[in-house]
């Protein structure tokens, strides 16, 4: 807009020079020769007078061609649209995001808690050793599905290598504190599992911690339980990372087991989180724990907004988001964004890094 309208003032600016040149001109060439007195041209000081007007009068045309509103009532429709967003419930805190909003051709949008529900919750888990049907025939056998060792050390692992929290408020709903899916994780232990994180987390002294980073795709935390003596060490993360960072241990039908009830996972649009474990002086190397699938529901009415930008308004949506891509591509099939027949596209961060500003346009 701004320079929509440096560029209007630079075309009024030149038409109102060019007029003021003419006029000035015209009326130089009116009193000369066809004012009908030919008096005027030898009286000097008539035609400085007559000259002086004529500049004053060209000066007040170029002064006068911008109009002074011109500012102030692009002001006020910025201000105008402002209100507008707001009854649509959309709060706007600066003026030029009204008009950006008005040419806008592309729409990157984040996806979790913007095209879902932003509530996650544990729907599916494979412990690393077994598949999920003979966990059940152990967990019945069992007085509780948490003493299954690879249960157990999913448990601790979200207990203790996590930094979110729940509390219970005055109405007796349950609060979640952090990180929505490490909430979720929490909640899945602590109904699904019975099991009392806060006791687990206590019983734990920290010792070190490598917080989750979109470099490294995985979250480290150290920690010795303060009952055993033991030292341990719980990983959890994307679980390709995971994965591959547990070579030493696994072999390679159970990597490919793994990889392909991973593969399952997604395709079913669930975020899959890896847990590894490695105990001081018992484990040489990590040893993995299992998979856990979580399920985060599209919110409703986001396909039909989809549907609004892409047919009706011309406007290309983009979905960025941490999942991977298989997970991505299919929230991006269930919400809309890919027509009938039409093959998901996607693409990582380091291959969109690595393009030109030509390629990527």
């Amino acid at each position: 807009l701004n320079r929509q309208l440096s560029d209007l003032g630079k075309v009024i600016t030149k038409v109102s020079y060019v007029l003021a040149v003419l006029i000035f001109l015209g009326r130089l060439i009116y009193y000369f020769f066809f004012d009908g007195d030919p008096a005027n041209n030898s009286d000097w000081v008539a035609i400085f007078d007559y000259t002086l007007h004529s500049i004053m009068i060209a000066v007040t045309l170029i002064v006068v061609a911008v109009p002074e509103g011109l500012p102030m009532s692009v002001t006020i429709s910025l201000a105008l649209s402002m209100r507008k967003m707001l009854k649509e419930k959309n709060l706007v805190r600066k003026l030029h995001a009204c008009e950006t909003m008005g040419a806008t051709t592309v729409i990157c949008t984040d996806k979790t808690g913007t095209l879902t529900t932003g509530k996650p919750a544990v729907t599916d888990v494979i412990p690393g050793a077994v598949s999920q049907g003979r966990l059940m025939q152990i967990a019945a056998a069992l007085e509780s599905k948490s003493e299954h060792p690879f249960a157990k050390a999913i448990i601790n692992g979200v207990a203790v290598n996590s930094t979110a929290d729940l509390t219970v408020v005055e109405d007796g709903s349950v609060l979640s504190i952090g990180n929505p899916t490490e909430c979720a994780l929490l909640r899945w232990i602590t109904d699904e599992w019975q099991s009392d994180y806060r006791a687990i987390r206590d019983s734990h002294r920290i010792i070190s911690t490598v917080p989750f980073s979109t470099e490294t795709k995985y979250m480290e935390t150290v920690a010795e339980n303060l009952e055993t003596g033991r030292v341990c060490r719980f990983v959890k993360g994307a679980p390709e990372y995971v994965l591959q960072m547990c070579e030493e241990t696994m072999t390679a039908s159970h990597m490919a087991e793994m990889r392909a009830l991973l593969s399952e996972y997604q395709s079913r649009a669930l975020r899959t989180l890896a847990f590894a474990y490695q105990r001081e002086g018992v484990d040489p190397e990590l040893i993995f724990a299992g998979i856990v699938g979580i399920a985060d529901p599209v919110r409703p009415g986001v396909k039909g907004a989809i549907e609004t930008c892409r047919k009706r308004a011309g406007v290309n949506v983009i979905v960025v988001t941490g999942d991977v891509a298989a997970t991505a591509e299919q929230i991006g099939m269930e919400i809309g964004l890919f027509d009938d027949g039409e093959k998901p596209r996607s693409m990582s961060g380091q291959e969109f890094a690595a393009m030109t500003d030509e390629q990527a346009l």
